[in-house]
């Protein structure tokens, strides 16, 4: 594949404390068949062996661009590296997770060969115990709007649609775009605004992208207020597509940030001394399902769901909330 410095494409790689990964993500980037790349590895004041690694890995390729930096969190990272970045187009990889070899001309072809802002593949997810399982499905590609894209966060596949690496980016839309320092969910507050300034995204089935479950993740971790931070980034997103009259999504927000309040308010019970949060949390879920049952374009399942948290909350948690 021809090359040149208008194709070159930064893989942005945010890194804080992965010694035990760092090697095999780095790898399978350096691995990647298309050549044109910068990759650049930012420590975000690792204090094991991570940033030595990084160190040691731009004597094996002039492509790696390293920068150490005091630790900031994942957003902070990936800000950190989109400034220096200078490729046309932009990937972020996350250093315990690793990609294919064909990931990222795949995703570069989708966006040359059908004008796309964005190109998004799916992803495999591994464990320790679990090795990478390569499974021939029917290749399929759909071109959609950034309308359709954000719609799609709504559905079954929302967590593809929402999640910052298994995409790649015309680094532009970045423009006025940033991910919040220092707030979890930081991809729920982020991808939606890159969906809506996007005309087209083109989206493969295939799964070139391997997400790495630890068994301290967020999503494995115990419950803290810290995770309150969702609800604020719905709150923001009630605001954007209200003030731009999206009023179709604003209400797939709604019921979503209905269903939230509930879901943290029965969470918070587990936390001590956050009786005012509970409280907080509950009164807003009762305005939210008030609102919902307004409105005649909320059926009437989700009316009746609504309702029935607000009645038999416990029975609620029983039949919907895994802990």
């Amino acid at each position: 594949m021809k090359t040149n410095n208008n194709d070159l494409v930064s893989i942005v790689v945010p890194i804080y404390n992965v010694e035990k990964y760092l090697s095999r993500c780095i790898d399978s980037i350096l691995l990647q068949e298309y050549k044109n790349i910068e990759i650049i590895l930012v420590d975000d004041g690792s204090t094991d062996n991570s940033g030595k690694i990084c160190d040691d890995y731009t004597k094996k390729d002039n492509r790696i661009k390293v920068i150490h930096k005091e630790n900031g969190g994942l957003s902070d990272a990936r800000n950190v590296g989109m400034e220096k970045a200078i490729g046309e187009y932009i990937a972020f990889i996350d250093s315990d997770d690793y990609i294919g070899k064909d990931y990222i001309s795949t995703l570069y072809n989708l966006c040359i060969t059908n004008k796309a802002e964005i190109a998004q593949c799916s992803f495999e997810r591994v464990t320790d115990n679990q090795t990478t399982n390569e499974i021939n499905v029917e290749k399929k590609i759909e071109n959609m709007t950034g309308i359709e894209a954000i719609k799609n966060i709504f559905k079954e596949k929302y967590l593809e649609y929402t999640v910052a690496w298994n995409k790649l980016y015309k680094k532009s839309l970045f423009e006025n775009i940033k991910y919040p320092k220092g707030k979890l969910h930081e991809d729920e507050a982020t991808t939606y605004k890159l969906f809506y300034e996007a005309k087209k995204v083109s989206v493969t089935n295939e799964k070139l992208y391997y997400y790495y479950i630890r068994p301290n993740s967020i999503t494995n971790t115990k419950f803290t207020l810290k995770r309150l931070d969702y609800i604020e980034e719905l709150e923001e997103q009630l605001n954007f597509f209200n003030d731009r009259n999206e009023k179709e999504i604003y209400l797939e927000v709604y019921y979503r940030y209905s269903r939230s309040l509930l879901l943290f308010y029965l969470k918070c019970k587990t936390i001590e001394n956050s009786e005012q949060i509970q409280n907080e949390l509950y009164n807003k879920y009762k305005e939210s399902v008030k609102y919902l049952k307004s409105k005649k374009e909320i059926n009437f399942k989700r009316k009746l769901i609504l309702q029935f948290g607000l009645t038999f909350p416990k029975l609620y948690k029983r039949i919907f909330i895994k802990d």
